[in-house]
């Protein structure tokens, strides 16, 4: 297929899919959830349905794949879901189910994704690191895959019952393991050196250092 013909089809594509947006039964199967922070979005949420998590906000978003495998999304608003006749909770239990179904979640250990991402072997470390990436299959705003059912669990296992979560970006999260010897502020630190170095406004998801005990609730601890 040429340039020109690709071009024409993602048009398509995108026009087809904007002309059925208006009718929830259109979309209800592709509305998914992503994690922003809360301050720096005010001016979208103050029009848009989300809830609160800590500093953290859900932003409700209509997502498809285009022609080229590459996903686009709409974002939706208060506008949206006045016309959809619809509440945020159902919003949310839509988008949670979604969210998951579409874009699974992926949990492994650091030194996993870089061979990965290197693509090709590398020597296994004679212990294993106490850090797991949290993220999704897309590795496309993946940091809510942390309030995933059964994640915290498997991070648990993995790590133990005490675990920190540091906000990598608004694609995925780091755990790493609570030893009762690692401050919390050091952590703090480290991740706001990051957000100010690495990390574009875009992709910013917060400054905090958050901290969850098997069965318990995530906290901000830093």
């Amino acid at each position: 297929m040429g340039n020109d013909e690709g071009r024409a089809l993602m048009e398509e594509t995108v026009r087809d899919f904007l002309d059925g947006i208006t009718d929830f039964g259109n979309v209800k199967d592709r509305i998914c959830f992503r994690l922003v922070n809360t301050e720096r979005n005010r001016d979208f949420l103050s029009a848009a349905p989300h809830r609160n998590f800590m500093d953290l906000s859900t932003a409700y978003y209509i997502c498809f794949e285009m022609p080229d495998g590459r996903f686009a999304s709409v974002a939706v608003n208060d506008r949206i879901m006045e016309d959809w006749g619809v509440t945020e909770d159902q919003l949310w239990d839509t988008a949670f189910a979604n969210t998951q179904k579409i874009f699974p979640a992926d949990v492994g250990r650091i030194h996993d994704v870089m061979a990965e991402l290197a693509g090709a072997a590398m020597e296994t470390p004679d212990e294993e690191s106490g850090m797991v990436i949290v993220t999704n299959g897309k590795k496309w705003y993946g940091a809510g895959a942390v309030f995933y059912d059964d994640v915290l669990t498997r991070l648990t296992d993995i790590l133990g019952e005490k675990i920190f979560l540091l906000p990598s970006s608004v694609h995925e999260f780091i755990a790493l393991t609570d030893d009762g010897k690692t401050d919390p502020a050091i952590l703090a630190e480290m991740v706001r050196n990051i957000n100010r170095e690495m990390v574009s406004e875009k992709e910013y998801l917060s400054d905090s250092v958050y901290h969850y005990e098997k069965d318990g609730e995530i906290k901000i601890v830093s």
